[in-house]
């Protein structure tokens, strides 16, 4: 079988596996069984592709069952699946073109987000409509407002890779999408009030423009930053969360905490009463509508206490890696849209959640897509 059928195979099991996660987030109330069967149709679709490979060596193999059983091992320490999910398909993907993937991510994704949409229009699935400051907060047949939103980002996120990619830029057509992501943003700051993801759509905006700065020049300091986003905010997380700790009533960090919902406050409250591990626990979250909520919203504070520091480290050593290799292949494309996912997640939880953050398998799957990126010449001088 060619490698070409092994990546429509695994596209479709991971097609799949989306499509199935992301509707677990609406008021839809699928059996858990569902997802279940999706993750071990990508888990045995995975390693049939990697068996099939003639220069399949075993010590790959081996390095697979021993992340998959580390992965279990995680599993039973916190409950969460997401270590898992993203070791397998890492493993899947890194021999497909990560352009296909994301390409496959965006479409399923919003055949989920209007399957979701409509069934809340027809009226079969309800939303939960929470308050803020006695403002509704819409989730049109999601969850929580924060997960429509998010979807809704990361949609767009995929979008802006995707036409940033193109060989040939097309102005009217580009103008279109932002034209889109200034609406869906300034949209679901009035339905959801999502001020964050308002900020983060509108953000793309910019950042269009931000990669013509590039080909004119790029500071050190630019380069810094767009290497090193993701551990940089994880850091800024840690800190401000152990300054709240030593200064509980520090006015200035109260200031700070207001605008963020207390999502500070919260992650203070999880360091005090559960401290960090090496290899995470078990903490139960509780949601809003819960009488005693307790929620960890920021995904460096939810992977440092839940999936434990060393998770959160190597997290950031990977989305490091890949960007500075991104550099030196002078597309600063990827390394833009983690720049902007590492300010999303100072706050959003979805960072490893792979029904939202596709760009998680990029870290392995980026180096087949040489003949996707804009000319090396264009951007030459932010070589590192």
């Amino acid at each position: 079988m060619k490698s070409k059928a092994y990546e429509n195979i695994f596209l479709i099991a991971f097609s799949l596996f989306i499509f199935t996660s992301i509707l677990m987030y609406s008021t839809l109330n699928l059996s858990r069984n569902f997802l279940y069967i999706a993750r071990i149709f990508l888990l045995v679709t995975v390693l049939f592709i990697e068996m099939q490979k003639k220069n399949q060596k075993v010590l790959h193999l081996i390095v697979f069952f021993l992340f998959l059983g580390l992965s279990c091992v995680a599993k039973f320490r916190n409950g969460q699946w997401n270590i898992l999910d993203i070791g397998i398909l890492i493993i899947g993907a890194k021999n497909v073109r990560f352009i296909d993937i994301v390409k496959v991510y965006r479409m399923t994704s919003i055949v989920a987000l209007l399957i979701i949409l409509s069934l809340f229009a027809c009226g079969i699935i309800d939303e939960n409509l929470y308050f803020r400051r006695d403002i509704a907060r819409h989730s049109f047949g999601f969850i929580y407002a924060t997960d429509l939103v998010a979807l809704i980002f990361y949609i767009l996120l995929s979008d802006f890779y995707i036409i940033q990619n193109k060989s040939k830029q097309r102005t009217i057509s580009n103008f279109f999408h932002y034209f889109i992501y200034f609406v869906l943003g300034i949209s679901v700051y009035f339905v959801c009030d999502a001020r964050l993801g308002t900020i983060c759509i509108l953000l793309l905006i910019p950042a269009n423009f931000y990669l013509k700065h590039l080909k004119k020049r790029a500071s050190k300091l630019e380069r810094f930053i767009l290497v090193n986003s993701v551990p940089f905010f994880a850091l800024l997380t840690l800190l401000l969360t152990e300054l709240y700790i030593l200064l509980p009533r520090s006015i200035i960090l109260e200031k700070i905490d207001a605008p963020l919902s207390f999502r500070l406050y919260y992650s203070k409250m999880g360091v005090l009463i559960y401290g960090y591990t090496l290899f995470g626990q078990k903490i139960e979250m509780r949601g809003a509508g819960s009488s005693d909520y307790f929620f960890i919203d920021s995904s460096y504070m939810n992977i440092a206490l839940v999936y434990g520091i060393l998770v959160l480290v190597v997290i950031c050593v990977l989305f490091s890696m890949t960007a500075r290799k991104q550099m030196k292949k002078g597309s600063p494309i990827l390394p833009l849209v983690f720049l902007i996912i590492a300010i999303n997640s100072f706050v959003g939880q979805q960072m490893i959640d792979i029904a939202y953050d596709v760009f998680l398998l990029s870290f392995f799957s980026i180096k087949n897509d040489e003949k996707y990126f804009l000319k090396r010449s264009a951007y030459e001088h932010i070589l590192l």
